[in-house]
C-alpha cells in the first residue's frame, strides 16, 4: 500500500497522469493533442465521407484511416460524426446528398477555417466527391470540372497542401456511369501538371477487390445499399486512402 492506496488504485492514477502527460493510452492510442502539433487532414465530400451505411458510429473510412496512419493526422471540418469520442477525431466536411457543384460552393470557406497559417507540412485535402451527380443524372464533364474547381481553390490557397482525388467506389446500377466518371477525373488528374495532386483508384479497389475485404463480391459484401459501404467497404476505403498517402507522403 501506498500512503493508504491500494496499489491498482495507483496505478490507474498513474496510468491516467500518463495518458495526459502523453496523449497517449494504455493501450497506445492518441487521446489528446494540441491542435499544433500534427499535419491536418480535411475530409472533404458527401455521405459517403459521413460515414452513412457504417453499422457501428458513423465514422465510415474515418476512424479506420486514423488507426492505418498511426494516429498522426488530426481531422478537421465544420461536422462531427459521432458527436465525441475518447480515441478518435470527429470532424470531417461530409455532407449527405451534395453533388459537386454543392461541395465546391463549400470549398473555400471551409479552407478558411480549417487549412488556414499554421497547419504543417503534410497536410491535406482528401475528396471523395460525384456520386450524386451520378446518381441525378448531372452532366458528368461538368462534375468534373467542378472537381477541378475545388483542386484549384486548394491550390491557390495554399499550394503545400497535399490534394487526393478518390476515383469514387461502383454504385449498384450504376457501375458504367461511375466508370465514366471516374475516366473523366483520371484524364483530368493526369493532365494538371500539379505537384501534390494525386488519383486514388477506389473503383478499383471495390471492382478487384485489391484488399480481399470483398471476398470476391463486392456488391454483395462490402454494401450497405446501393450507394453506401458498410463498415467492410468503409474498411476498403480506409485502406486505399492509406496506401496513397504512404506512397506520397
Amino acid at each position: 500500500y501506498f500512503g493508504g492506496y491500494g496499489p491498482q488504485l495507483m496505478l490507474t492514477w498513474l496510468v491516467a497522469l500518463l495518458t495526459v502527460l502523453t496523449g497517449i493510452s494504455a493501450n497506445g492510442i492518441i487521446v489528446t493533442r494540441t491542435d499544433a502539433d500534427i499535419p491536418t487532414i480535411l475530409p472533404l465530400g458527401d455521405s459517403i465521407t459521413r460515414g452513412t451505411g457504417d453499422s457501428g458510429s458513423i465514422f465510415g473510412y474515418r476512424d479506420h484511416l486514423q488507426d492505418y496512419l498511426g494516429h498522426h493526422y488530426r481531422f478537421v471540418g465544420d461536422v462531427a460524426d459521432p458527436t465525441s469520442n475518447a480515441n478518435y477525431y470527429v470532424n470531417h466536411a461530409g455532407v449527405a446528398s451534395e453533388t459537386t457543384a454543392q461541395i465546391e460552393s463549400r470549398t473555400l470557406e471551409l479552407l478558411g477555417k480549417f487549412m488556414n497559417e499554421g497547419i504543417l507540412p503534410g497536410s491535406m485535402v482528401l475528396i471523395h466527391a460525384g456520386t450524386n451527380d451520378v446518381t441525378n443524372g448531372l452532366t458528368l464533364t461538368d462534375s468534373r470540372d467542378n472537381v477541378e474547381d475545388m483542386i484549384d481553390l486548394i491550390h491557390t490557397h495554399d499550394p503545400d497542401i497535399a490534394i487526393y482525388i478518390a476515383l469514387i467506389i461502383p454504385k449498384i446500377g450504376f457501375t458504367a456511369q461511375v466508370t465514366t466518371y471516374n475516366d473523366l477525373l483520371e484524364t483530368m488528374i493526369a493532365a494538371y501538371n500539379k505537384d501534390n495532386l494525386y488519383a486514388v483508384d477506389m473503383e478499383r479497389a471495390y471492382l478487384s477487390d485489391t484488399t480481399g475485404l470483398c471476398s470476391g463480391d463486392w456488391a454483395a459484401n462490402c454494401m450497405d445499399d446501393t450507394t453506401h459501404p458498410n463498415d467492410l467497404g468503409y474498411q476498403v476505403i480506409a485502406r486505399t486512402w492509406a496506401q496513397a498517402i504512404e506512397e506520397n507522403q
